[in-house]
C-alpha cells in the first residue's frame, strides 16, 4: 500500500490515543520523520489543553461559555458549586435557567450586559445582578462578560462571582462604612 495514503487514512479514522500509539515513528524515511513531527505537535496539543482544563477547573469563581443563541456551552466546577447544577445538567441548555423568572424573561442577560459594556467603552466592567441556582435560590451575582469569535461565531464567556458574603456584610452595616482592615499591626 501506498504508504502516504495509509499515513492519511490512519489521520482520518483514529481517534487520539490510537493515532498516537499507531504512528509509524520507528520509520526511517520521510513518513517516519513526519510521524515523529506529528507525534510532537499533537502531543503538545494535547499538555496545552490538559493545562487550560486544569486552570479553568481550579478557578474560583464560575466560567461559562454561552453561544450567541443564549445556549450554555461550557460550565466549570466554580460554577457546579454555585449554581448547584452538574456540568451535563447545564449545557445544552440556555441560560436563562440560571436567572430567576422576572429577568429571563426580559433579556438575553450575557448580550445585554455585554451590549453595555461595549456601548459604555468600559469593556470587562463587572454587573451585579441575581442569579437562581437548582433549588430555586436566588442567588446575587456579578459578573463580566467578554464577546470572542470562535470558528466563526460569536461567544460570550461569563466570570460569575457569588457576591452573598459581601452582600450579608452590606446588610449587617447598613450605610455605615464596615471598620478598615489596612492597618492589621498589633498595637
Amino acid at each position: 500500500m501506498n504508504p502516504l495514503s495509509y499515513f492519511a487514512q490512519m489521520l482520518d479514522t483514529s481517534n487520539r490515543t490510537e493515532l498516537m500509539q499507531s504512528l509509524p515513528i520507528e520509520r526511517d524515511d520521510e513518513i517516519g520523520d513526519i510521524a515523529i513531527s506529528f507525534k510532537r505537535r499533537t502531543q503538545a496539543r494535547i499538555d496545552s489543553e490538559e493545562r487550560a482544563k486544569v486552570i479553568i477547573d481550579s478557578v474560583l469563581d464560575g466560567l461559562i461559555l454561552v453561544g450567541e443563541d443564549g445556549t450554555v456551552e461550557e460550565f466549570n466546577p466554580s460554577c457546579e458549586r454555585m449554581f448547584g447544577y452538574r456540568a451535563d445538567d447545564i449545557i445544552g441548555n440556555n441560560i436563562r435557567r440560571l436567572l430567576p423568572d422576572e429577568i429571563a424573561r426580559d433579556s438575553d442577560l450575557f448580550i445585554e450586559i455585554y451590549e453595555k459594556q461595549h456601548e459604555s467603552g468600559v469593556a470587562g466592567s463587572l454587573r451585579e445582578t441575581e442569579a437562581r441556582t437548582k433549588q430555586g435560590n436566588t442567588l446575587p451575582v456579578e459578573i463580566g462578560i467578554a464577546a470572542l469569535s470562535l470558528e466563526g461565531e460569536t461567544k460570550f464567556s461569563g466570570i460569575i462571582r457569588d457576591i452573598s458574603s459581601r452582600r450579608e456584610i452590606e446588610r449587617m452595616w447598613g450605610n455605615s462604612s464596615p471598620p478598615s482592615v489596612t492597618n492589621c499591626a498589633p498595637p
